[in-house]
Parts: C-alpha cells; sequence; structure tokens
C-alpha cells in the first residue's frame, strides 16, 4: 500500500478547509442565515472538543454540538453579525491522519466594526467519514 506524501495531505487539508470557510460563508452571512445547523457535521467529528479562554467542552454526541452552534449562531445575530475574514493560514501535517491548521477569524459586524478577532488551532483527523476537525482552540487576538 503507498501512503499519500505530506504535500497530498496538505492539500488535501487545504481543500477540505476551503470548503468549511466557505460554507460558513454560505450558512452564517445576513443574507442566507439558517436556521438549520447540520452542516457542520461534514466537517466537525464527534466527540469533539472546543478550548477558549472561558473553558473546556467536549461534545460526546451530535444534538449537543448542534444545539451549541446554534447557540453562537443566535449570538453572532445578536451582535449584527455581517462576515468572517481569514488570514494568515498554516497547515501542518502531523502524518497521514493528522494536521494543525491554524488562522485568524476576525468577524464584523453590519456597520464594518469588529466583533471579535481570535486566532483558531484546528486539530483535524482522517476518518472514514474524509477529514474531520476533531478538536478547536480559539484564543481572542488584540483586534478582538
Amino acid at each position: 500500500m503507498t501512503l499519500p506524501v505530506s504535500s497530498d495531505i496538505s492539500a488535501e487539508v487545504q481543500a477540505f478547509f476551503d470548503r468549511y470557510v466557505a460554507a460558513w460563508h454560505d450558512h452564517t452571512s445576513p443574507a442566507q442565515q439558517r436556521e438549520d445547523t447540520a452542516w457542520v457535521l461534514e466537517f466537525y467529528g464527534v466527540p469533539i472538543s472546543l478550548m477558549t479562554p472561558a473553558g473546556y467542552i467536549a461534545f460526546t454526541d451530535q444534538r449537543s454540538l448542534l444545539e451549541a452552534y446554534g447557540q453562537e449562531l443566535q449570538r453572532l445575530s445578536d451582535d449584527d453579525y455581517a462576515d468572517s475574514i481569514e488570514s494568515g493560514r498554516s497547515v501542518r501535517v502531523l502524518n497521514d491522519l493528522a494536521a494543525v491548521i491554524e488562522t485568524t477569524f476576525t468577524r464584523n459586524d453590519r456597520q464594518g466594526q469588529v466583533i471579535e478577532s481570535y486566532q483558531a488551532t484546528f486539530l483535524a483527523a482522517r476518518t472514514d467519514l474524509g477529514w474531520r476537525f476533531v478538536s478547536i482552540v480559539n484564543t481572542p487576538t488584540e483586534a478582538g
């Protein structure tokens, strides 16, 4: 069996993350906001852990993940969310089944003001369903 080379895996992970960013924009822009959060299951593995300065949480089932995502989307809507700008992405392949993606997201409201800015570190794993995020660490930046 021939294993994929690191550059092939990096390209796969880049494409996976590009699809995630596009889906985020498609599902969260004010013109497109949808109540349905099931789209995240194409990108998030379960279980998945999330770490922020507010704490740590592990989602062990799809229902709790989707409920939390719905709450996050409601929070953004309450903040008059308009869009997210991604910058500074880097992908590091750890092995044939794992990669780390680091990037910064800046979220803006409809008046163009920054709602928040944070560095996001995603651990992605190759699963039977394809690449999925299994852990995310969000760290606020000075702009947020």
